[in-house]
């Protein structure tokens, strides 16, 4: 019995270690997704008493491109949209402080992908920060 219970430790030792082993990523079994990426893109306002909506312009790539994605009242402080990777995305939200006529806050960043063992290109999240600064 004991050598039974040996046997099967070493083989699920073997199996596990050959599951994690980059010789699976041999060309001729592993075929990376074709086409574009996409990975979950959190944006992020400041919602309070004198901001309960907020106005976001999100846009694809810089914001004087105006190739713009979407444009929305957030009443939320986190929205999360599936976006594709490896773009800069930019975002402007405008805000009022004290009743005063509004004023935008601004940013971009890159929104890359990650590559997993095997070379292939793997989502991942990020943030667009669009809140007030404290």
């Amino acid at each position: 019995m004991m050598k039974k219970s040996l046997f099967y430790c070493a083989l699920i030792s073997l199996i596990w270690s050959s599951a994690c082993n980059n010789d699976n990523c041999d060309d001729d079994f592993v075929s990376c997704p074709n086409g574009p990426v996409y990975g979950d893109f959190r944006v992020q306002v400041t919602i309070n008493d004198d901001n309960p909506v907020v106005d976001v312009i999100l846009f694809r790539g810089r914001i004087e491109d105006q190739d713009t994605l979407l444009q929305e009242a957030f009443d939320e402080e986190v929205r999360t949209f599936s976006l594709e990777m490896d773009k800069y995305y930019s975002g402007l939200a405008f805000y009022r402080h004290e009743g005063a006529d509004r004023f935008p806050v601004l940013n971009g960043k890159n929104f890359n992908s990650a590559t997993d063992d095997c070379g292939c290109d793997e989502s991942r999240s990020s943030s667009l920060d669009l809140k007030l600064a404290r």
